[in-house]
């Protein structure tokens, strides 16, 4: 914050190390410094490395291993932000103060503001020159600025998550800001200020042809659902939207936890390992006499029951296996949802969890997971998961324990072969 009084609006600027970028950065803090503004800054990547030298600024880490996913980071600045006036910004954009000021106040009658229509793109020097005064090419012509959503965008917190934030679907260069155009053209009400952004000199990083084409085919496909499945998808994609801990793997081997998978389809059960991680990873077909003995011989501390077909957020595992730890009973995986998502999520190579898409189901035969404390495994308990009838394993946890989510089913997969493929990667491995 930039005062000492509460601030009316916040600046949510993403990052990633990259050449040039940090220098920007901070011409860009030091041009909004004096606004009475919230600014979080959202750092993403596989190692933390940003300092910044004003205190005022709110910095937050996200770890991913993965390439830039700016959506990502702009809707876990939002989830940070604790004003109603939201100002989405990339770390290479300047605009006069007077300008942002007037974009804000705009924000009163309107849902989603754009404060400029044209971009005038600064050299090297110039770039320089702005950490100090505005740079000198006040009459220069700029480009036209034809993407409503890319670069700076201003929007009530209310109408942003209206309409599902920003679409964490998209990674790399490009798309992210033409969907979210897209739903804002189609669903709010906007404006845009004839004004001039300039845009601070940096080396190009040539993009990624592979996820470019990948951003396109995710677009490609939202355009062709019609207004029932646009306004679904809209809904269960923010079920985590903006979840900083979207990537962090969970800590299976410091608690010892066994990841079984159970099939309940064909009218009969199996159960498989999916992952011991106390020793080496390994996958075969287990039983009740097993994992008892592994239970005494001090080799499992926690057991993960998940039903063949179900699939589940990073956070729920991690948040059901602390829980169970900490308070010893047993704790499904998710509270309320269970969604038939799209056929086409699993096709996703580069997102290691599932995208929602679909609509909320009732079904007596599923019952998704849950976490056992190694206290209460014993036969008796263990046999319910063996037998593998669907509706006693959902009667026996009916009262039990949950974490905050949803469970998602492949319906088309559901009581048919299903690869482990399927499963997050980290379970499997």
């Amino acid at each position: 914050m930039t005062g000492s009084v509460a601030p009316s609006f916040s600046f949510i600027i993403p990052y990633r190390d990259h050449s040039g970028h940090h220098k920007n950065l901070l011409t860009v803090l030091q041009w909004i410094k004096n606004l009475h503004a919230e600014v979080i800054v959202v750092e993403e990547g596989s190692q933390e490395r940003l300092q910044l030298p004003f205190p005022w600024v709110k910095k937050v880490f996200i770890y991913s291993p993965h390439s830039f996913n700016k959506s990502w980071a702009l809707n876990v600045g939002a989830e940070k932000a604790t004003t109603d006036r939201l100002v989405f910004t990339d770390a290479d954009l300047l605009l006069k103060q007077s300008d942002i000021l007037k974009g804000i106040s705009l924000l009163d009658d309107y849902d989603a503001v754009s404060p400029y229509s044209e971009v005038v793109d600064l050299t090297e020097e110039e770039s320089e020159q702005a950490m100090e005064k505005f740079p000198d090419c006040m009459q220069r012509e700029g480009r036209p600025f034809i993407n409503f959503a890319g670069g700076v965008l201003m929007m009530k917190r209310e109408a942003f998550e209206s309409i599902g934030g920003w679409c964490e679907e998209f990674f790399g260069w490009g798309g992210e800001d033409n969907f979210m155009t897209w739903k804002i053209y189609k669903w709010l009400d906007w404006n845009e200020l004839s004004a001039t952004a300039y845009h601070l000199w940096h080396k190009r990083n040539e993009p990624d042809n592979n996820l470019y084409d990948f951003n396109i085919q995710v677009f490609n496909r939202v355009d062709t659902y019609g207004d029932e499945d646009l306004i679904n998808w809209v809904c269960y994609s923010g079920i985590w939207k903006g979840d900083k801990n979207r990537f962090d793997k969970v800590p299976l081997k410091e608690t010892k936890t066994l990841v079984i998978e159970v099939d309940n389809s064909n009218h009969g059960s199996s159960m498989s390992a999916l992952n011991l991680t106390n020793s080496r990873e390994e996958q075969h077909e287990v039983n009740r006499n097993d994992l008892s003995d592994r239970v005494k011989e001090g080799q499992v501390k926690n057991i993960v029951f998940v039903q063949k077909g179900c699939f589940f957020h990073n956070s729920q595992w991690y948040n059901a296996i602390e829980k169970t730890s900490s308070d010893g009973g047993p704790v499904l995986l998710f509270d309320h949802d269970i969604i038939c998502v799209h056929n086409d999520f699993h096709r996703q190579v580069i997102s290691k969890e599932p995208v929602p898409l679909g609509k909320n189901i009732a079904s007596d035969y599923i019952w998704g997971a849950v976490a056992l404390n190694y206290a209460i495994c014993d036969r008796e308990l263990l046999a319910l998961f063996e037998d593998g009838d669907p509706l006693k394993i959902k009667e026996y946890f009916k009262n039990g324990d949950s974490v905050s989510g949803a469970c998602l089913i492949k319906d088309e997969a559901f009581f048919c072969e299903t690869k482990t493929e399927n499963l997050p990667l980290e379970y499997k491995n």
